[in-house]
């Protein structure tokens, strides 16, 4: 059996992780979205 501080210690941890994703996949969909603005433009120019 998992103590409760063993408990709350790995939901914590499992919370941590749940926000280190979330920022990564934000992160990345700032990127995609830079790209294409840019793209576009450079489509535009051409």
């Amino acid at each position: 059996m998992l103590s409760l501080e063993e408990f709350r210690v790995r939901s914590r941890t499992c919370d941590v992780r749940k926000e280190l994703v979330l920022v990564l996949i934000s992160y990345l969909l700032l990127n995609v979205w830079f790209l294409v603005r840019s793209w576009s433009e450079v489509v535009g120019v051409l």
